[in-house]
């Protein structure tokens, strides 16, 4: 899941900004999927 992350950080794909929000507030989600989500949302900006 990380590395979808960052996949999606590296290309810029905004599309995929609700998909992180979901993930980053999921308290279900492992705590470093969550972290690095909530990285990817504010390198989507």
């Amino acid at each position: 899941q990380i590395a979808l992350i960052d996949f999606m950080v590296k290309t810029n794909e905004r599309e995929s900004v609700p998909a992180l929000q979901r993930l980053a507030m999921d308290p279900q989600v492992n705590d470093a999927v969550r972290a690095r989500a909530a990285w990817g949302l504010q390198q989507l900006g």
